[in-house]
């Protein structure tokens, strides 16, 4: 099955294989996932965005009920009180040195103004990768590492990409710790908070 967009859209499907998926995967025409969603096996229809104009492709069965201009739910959250006064023009470069299965896919360096990005970034679909690189510009603000989910997923969300892909990034991709618990329950609580419900 296909999509093919001129311009950054959302996408309305309905499944039309049976049973009905618990898996959605979508992927851009070099082969590289751009979009997935677990599900419940139950769900008929779907929608979600795609901010880039290309085309898509899925194993999954499903017919294409609507497309339109893209729909941005604001998450209408305030963010925190900034932590640092580090705001500048900023310089994303690739480091290859910054590889090897334990190294982190992009760190930043605030007061060089630069992002790093390595190897491992490249593992993760497109999305995620805009999602990881928005978290370490947010610590030109903050220093607080769930004040930069919560500035990364604003922003994110802004940009017209899924909630539930930022979502997948906090759940799926921090590693297991208390830590981790702490930084998730403080999205969900700050969604909820301002009845962010967007499954998209």
């Amino acid at each position: 099955m296909r999509i093919d967009t001129s311009k950054p859209s959302t996408v309305f499907i309905k499944f039309t294989g049976n049973p009905l998926p618990r898996t959605f995967v979508l992927k851009n025409a070099a082969g590289e996932i751009y979009f997935f969603r677990q599900l419940d096996g139950k769900t008929p229809r779907i929608k979600f965005n795609l901010p880039h104009s290309g085309s898509y492709g899925s194993t999954t069965s499903f017919s294409i009920e609507k497309i339109t201009d893209i729909i941005i739910k604001d998450p209408a959250i305030v963010l925190p009180p900034y932590e640092r006064d580090r705001i500048k023009d900023f310089t994303i470069v690739f480091n290859p040195e910054l590889s090897g299965p334990l190294a982190t896919p992009a760190r930043v360096f605030t007061n060089e103004g630069i992002v790093e990005k390595g190897a491992n970034l490249y593992k993760f679909p497109k999305p995620m990768r805009v999602f990881f690189l928005l978290h370490e510009v947010g610590h030109f603000y903050y220093k607080t590492e769930q004040y930069c989910d919560l500035f990364a997923f604003v922003h994110f969300v802004r940009m017209g990409y899924n909630a539930s892909t930022a979502i997948y990034c906090l759940t799926k991709v921090l590693k297991d710790s208390p830590l981790k618990t702490k930084r998730v329950q403080f999205i969900y609580d700050q969604l909820h908070s301002n009845g962010f419900t967007n499954r998209g």
